[in-house]
Formats: C-alpha cells, structure tokens, sequence
C-alpha cells in the first residue's frame, strides 16, 4: 500500500485520537454498516466491487473511489479512521442524486476501470508513450475491415 503525509491541525489530530480510543473500546460494530463495509459508492453511488489484489474494494463505475477492508485484529490506524469520517460524509451530501452518473455513464466508467486492471495484471500499465501509441495503431490495424480491391 503506498501512503502520502498530510498535515492536519493539533485539534484535528487530538479529536482523531479521541475517535479512535472511543471506536476500541465500544467495537468496530458501532460503525454503520453502509460505511464500514459499503456496498454502494459513497461518492457516486455504484455499486462496489472486491479488488482481487489487495483486502478493499472499489467503485465498480471507476469514480476513483476505494476503501480498504477494516479488521480490528489489525488496529485501527488514523488513516483508517479519517478515510471511515470521509466515506460517512461522502455518503450524508446533500444532493447526491444530482452527481449520480447516467447509466451509460456508469458503464464507460466500469468498462475503463476492467480495462485498467486487466491492464495492470499484465504489466502494460508500464509502456511507455510510445508504446502505447504503437499498441493503439495496432488495434485500430486490427478492426478495420479489409479494403476491397479495385478490379
């Protein structure tokens, strides 16, 4: 998993600690299930699908939401907990319906996520630009149909 450092003010980070000392000791079952296990996107509502790599799941319209699987064995790390605050806050805005992606929307969105992870199973999130521009002349070699001949 890769991590980024962000700076947060002393309040924040004291009320984080309070959260998390008082999420230990009452259980991670106090945390509604729709947050800590959601089965639907709460940025954009679609539904979430298991990441086969790694212990989370992710926006199956390719939103870029992702939210990693929460076990109490394991602690419950700050970042956990802040990422627990954002995804309750993404799914209480207002207005949601208005940012719903339309339903052909959704399936460019889980097209090009299937695309991306395919992608990277076989290593080809790695090319290079030119690469790429090879590999997308090919494709387009291969669709288009035959030139008929002149007689």
């Amino acid at each position: 998993m890769e991590y980024k450092s962000v700076k947060i003010p002393e309040w924040v980070y004291v009320n984080a600690l309070a959260a998390r000392t008082d999420l230990l000791r009452r259980g991670l079952d106090a945390i509604p299930a729709d947050v800590r296990d959601p089965r639907n996107c709460p940025r954009c509502g679609s539904k979430m699908e298991p990441l086969a790599d790694a212990p989370a799941v992710e926006c199956a319209a390719g939103c870029g939401y992702r939210q990693d699987s929460i076990d109490a064995a394991e602690g419950v790390g700050l970042g956990v907990l802040l990422g627990l605050g954002l995804a309750a806050l993404l799914e209480r805005l207002p207005n949601k319906e208005q940012a719903r992606p339309t339903p052909a929307q959704v399936k460019a969105r889980a097209a090009i996520a299937g695309i991306r992870r395919t992608a990277k199973a076989r290593g080809l999130d790695k090319l290079t630009d030119e690469e790429v521009e090879s590999e997308i002349k090919a494709a387009r070699r291969e669709r288009r149909p035959p030139r008929a001949k002149r007689p």
